[in-house]
């Protein structure tokens, strides 16, 4: 899964570990303008319990 905003771009890619399976999220700065932001990025999961995990994304562009 890749997807992009004005502000940032993160990719999901699920880890290859025998016996120990996860997922790799990451996230890159793609604002140029100085200034604060935010995002969020909302992940869909197959649980009954959790069935969304939102991760809150704060960004300060200085130079």
């Amino acid at each position: 899964m890749e997807e992009q905003t004005d502000n940032i771009h993160y990719m999901l890619s699920r880890l290859d570990n025998p016996g120990q399976p996860g997922y790799l999220l990451t996230v890159k700065n793609i604002r140029e303008e100085k200034g604060r932001y935010f995002e969020q990025i909302v992940l869909k999961t197959d649980s009954p319990v959790k069935p969304e995990i939102k991760i809150k994304i704060y960004g300060y562009v200085t130079e």
